[in-house]
């Protein structure tokens, strides 16, 4: 019986010891899945990190290439300088409506437009499905931006791709240093300048469900006052006119819902002009530019001047000589734009005379010295010219020719003769002043010299002695003045008791 008992007391013992072994093992398995199974969850997550590290990456990298693609359609300003040619955009999309510039930051998009306010958050401007999206007008407003409102989209990416680089415009600094773009559609050129910042909701109505412009501004000067979901007006300017605006709005990565909505006032482009004067005038040995140069937009704009239309300076250039030069120039403006107008500048040859001094003398003797009187040189400069005689000895009248190059540097030159008179004084002709009564010698000279019946020389300076004038009294009347001409011009002569 002691036997039995024993036995029957071991059993249990074994049993409870074999479900303990069952049980560890178990749970050893257990542990074991547990820790495979955590294993693979973490490789999993650091795959799903990196796949989603990699692809950010690449999200990034396609918008940035992707913004460089679309610069190849972004409007080009005319050769006017007062308006922009069409984008080729439209012909590659139709749903393009407008480009979008904000100057010195990444903000430089073309606008597009779809049926709904998602198909452009998913899709590329050539309407490819892409996560980067593009840059949209709201599918509430017109097409042209004619609203008075107008709500564009756009995703907030790093590196300030898209419309990432709207949060900095809530830096005071930032802010007043970017306040300016452009907005070229279809048919109209609007200027940009940013007046408002604002934090608010995706459901914010008073922002989002509106094209009326001036229920926003109602809104915005008091959001406290709407049914408004959370929005705060960091900045708001009073400086421009609201009546007509455009809201850039993106997302903001404090909350899901939450946007950024940076706001700026539309301003129609008034047509920019320049006029300027140019110059033409006779050679006066003085330079001349362009003048009286107008621009409707002075303020702020840089006129410069071209003579080959690529190469721009901001001085005029200049002309002395005789000559012409074509000039373009332009007033530029960074809010309304360029525009040119051209001009010329002519000097023209100054009229200068060369006049052969008309000479008398005695059959017989040798010929004076011939000489010129020359008009309309300017200081020291000079022209050439050239004297000879009509042949002959007889008594009578010679011609004196002076003779030389019509076009001289700055002067167009013209040459009148003179007469040589050789008297016969075996004839009784007066070959004197002595023998006529009396007369004036007043002459002319130049610095010319020459020998015979020809001469050369320079012409400078005038003076004036012994012209040779007749002097002829009327016995039925007493004389008191004549006139002597002198080919150019004419000298006067006032004659009373005697002549000096």
């Amino acid at each position: 019986m002691a036997e039995t008992h024993d036995h029957l007391e071991v059993e249990p013992v074994v049993r409870k010891t074999v479900v303990e072994h069952v049980l560890n093992g178990i749970l050893a398995a257990g542990n074991g899945l547990i820790s495979l199974m955590s294993g693979l969850l973490a490789t999993v997550l650091i795959v799903y990190s990196g796949y989603v590290i990699v692809d950010t990456v690449a999200i990034q990298e396609r918008a940035r290439g992707t913004s460089w693609d679309m610069i190849q359609y972004k409007p080009v300003e005319d050769a006017s300088g007062n308006g922009f040619g069409s984008s080729e955009l439209e012909a590659v999309n139709p749903d393009y409506r407008a480009w979008l510039s904000i100057y010195d930051t990444n903000i430089d998009y073309p606008v597009m437009q779809g049926t709904d306010d998602l198909y452009y958050a998913s899709h590329d401007i050539y309407g490819e499905s892409s996560l980067t999206g593009a840059i949209y007008l709201s599918a509430i407003n017109e097409s042209d931006f004619s609203n008075s409102y107008n709500i564009v989209y756009g995703h907030h990416l790093d590196s300030n791709v898209m419309f990432g680089s709207l949060d900095q415009f809530e830096d005071e600094g930032f802010f007043n240093r970017h306040r300016n773009g452009i907005l070229v559609t279809k048919n109209e050129i609007y200027d940009i300048t940013l007046f408002a910042v604002v934090s608010t909701d995706a459901y914010e109505s008073k922002i989002y469900g509106t094209t009326n412009a001036q229920a926003v501004m109602e809104f915005l000067g008091n959001p406290s006052g709407g049914v408004g979901v959370g929005t705060t007006v960091t900045r708001l300017m009073d400086d421009t006119d609201h009546s007509k605006i455009i809201a850039l709005s993106t997302c903001a990565s404090a909350v899901t819902s939450g946007r950024l909505v940076v706001f700026g006032s539309l301003m129609p482009r008034a047509q920019i002009g320049v006029t300027a004067d140019g110059y033409t005038g006779v050679y006066d040995g003085k330079w001349h530019g362009v003048t009286n140069i107008l621009c409707n937009y002075p303020a702020d704009a840089v006129i410069e001047y071209s003579t080959d239309g690529e190469n721009w300076s901001t001085e005029s250039p200049l002309i002395r000589n005789v000559g012409s030069i074509h000039v373009l120039v332009r007033a530029r403006t960074e809010q309304h734009g360029t525009a040119q107008t051209e001009v010329d500048l002519v000097v023209k040859p100054k009229p200068v005379t060369v006049t052969a001094v008309s000479r008398i003398k005695n059959k017989g003797e040798a010929d004076p010295a011939l000489s010129v009187y020359i008009t309309g040189v300017l200081g020291t400069d000079s022209v050439q010219y050239s004297l000879r005689r009509e042949p002959g000895e007889n008594a009578g009248r010679y011609t004196i020719y002076a003779e030389g190059t019509y076009m001289q540097g700055n002067y167009a030159v013209t040459y009148v003769p003179g007469l040589l008179t050789i008297l016969d004084t075996a004839a009784g002709e007066p070959a004197s002043s002595e023998q006529s009564g009396r007369t004036d010698r007043i002459e002319r000279t130049t610095s010319g010299t020459g020998t015979g019946t020809t001469a050369t020389g320079t012409g400078a300076a005038e003076s004036v002695s012994n012209l040779f004038v007749p002097y002829v009294p009327t016995p039925t009347r007493e004389v008191t003045d004549f006139e002597v001409p002198l080919n150019v011009g004419k000298v006067t002569i006032n004659v009373g008791d005697g002549v000096e």
